[in-house]
């Protein structure tokens, strides 16, 4: 999910049983060209019950090779170190039969990306409170993360290294996560001359792709690049090939928030270009300094972002909730319930169904009565 800078030795895997007694899946969430994620179930130790419903990312065996399998463990133990409610969470990693798998945090939601291409569809943009809000919770967690500390307390340097709109996760309650389900994104990356570069050229810092050495503040450019995109509806460095994008890094200066949306707040214009100043050392030092200033500039909750995903979403949030509900009732009948209630929420209330229509057999002297009242009352009284 997120990369140390300074090269880790990955720990033995943990022994485990066979895959499909540990895990039973329920239905596959998404494909890529080396694994899959998918919804399953993961069972209690010792017990014939599952423990809760987890989205299983699994690297397919013929797709592996020795230095895939170091990454996959290092971002896997890394994510299980990560405990923060704006991050996805692991439950457990290992190896089983030869296939890796990490087991994640199941949330009901959509990232990002879906939820600015639905609004763009409609020909909205977020409220800038709701933007303040969305990247102030974002921040939260890619805090943490570049706070995470080994088990000697020593600072991991941690840097995400892809701060993009596919990998920040809203829920359908409103509340944002920072993820990374993209194990494709292993092979798609390129080198310069200078090192190693990974990630989207769109939230690339300068020093990123130029293969340089980076630190947190990478990925505050990365923050700055999804400010511009929530207010505009559109990528800071527009939509040109990854080459067009890496030369303008190198030496254009990127444009103003003021082009992205008028009647800004000139604090959040002063702070988007501080975040993506060409000089890291011109930059907020920390995210949670972004986080901060941000909510200085504007305030919101997760309510008013439930309210945007529910208009947006409403009918694929009940499609999956049916999904689920369906898949546990055949998979888990007696447990169902108690695992329905584990993945949704407190706070959330699923999008109300349209009203029913009438049924067929509705009596039709009742609709008769009805009317004649109504006409009754509308006629003048005779004298």
């Amino acid at each position: 999910m997120f990369r140390m800078l300074a090269r880790e030795v990955v720990p033995p895997l943990p022994a485990s049983r066979p895959l499909s007694a540990r895990y039973r899946s329920l239905f596959v969430l998404g494909r890529g060209g080396m694994g899959s994620v998918e919804a399953a179930l993961e069972t209690r130790e010792g017990d014939a019950g599952y423990e809760r419903v987890v989205a299983l990312k699994r690297l397919l065996p013929e797709r592996r090779d020795a230095r895939r399998v170091e990454m996959f463990l290092r971002e896997a133990k890394l994510a299980q170190m990560l405990d923060h409610p704006n991050v996805v969470r692991a439950y457990a990693y290992g190896e089983i039969a030869g296939e890796l798998f990490l087991a994640l945090e199941y949330v009901e939601g959509q990232p990002l990306s879906r939820l600015l291409s639905a609004l763009e569809a409609r020909g909205e943009r977020l409220p800038v409170d709701v933007v303040v809000h969305l990247l102030a919770e974002a921040c939260e967690g890619l805090h943490a993360a570049h706070e995470l500390r080994g088990e000697n307390g020593q600072l991991l340097s941690v840097v995400h290294r892809d701060v993009s709109p596919q990998n920040v996760m809203i829920g359908y309650d409103g509340t944002v996560r920072l993820l990374d389900f993209g194990i494709a994104k292993i092979e798609a990356e390129s080198v310069t001359k200078t090192g190693e570069v990974k990630g989207k050229t769109a939230y690339m810092s300068p020093e990123q792709a130029m293969g340089d050495p980076l630190d947190r503040r990478s990925d505050l450019y990365g923050v700055g690049a999804l400010l511009f995109e929530c207010l505009a509806n559109r990528r800071m460095w527009g939509d040109g090939t990854d080459m067009e994008v890496i030369r303008k890094l190198a030496l254009e200066s990127p444009p103003s928030l003021t082009t992205a949306r008028g009647d800004l707040p000139e604090a959040l214009v002063a702070l988007h270009a501080r975040l993506v100043a060409r000089d890291r050392d011109d930059r907020p030092a920390t995210a949670r300094d972004v986080a901060q200033a941000l909510r200085a500039i504007a305030t919101s909750s997760p309510a008013a972002l439930a309210s945007r995903m529910t208009a947006s979403f409403a009918t694929e949030a009940r499609t999956e909730r049916a999904r689920l509900d369906e898949a546990l009732d055949e998979a888990a009948p007696a447990q169902a319930q108690t695992l329905r209630e584990s993945v949704l929420p407190a706070s959330f209330a699923p999008p109300t169904s349209p009203t029913p229509r009438l049924p067929n057999r509705t009596p039709l002297l009742l609709l008769l009565a009805a009317a004649a009242t109504l006409l009754a009352l509308a006629l003048p009284r005779a004298s």
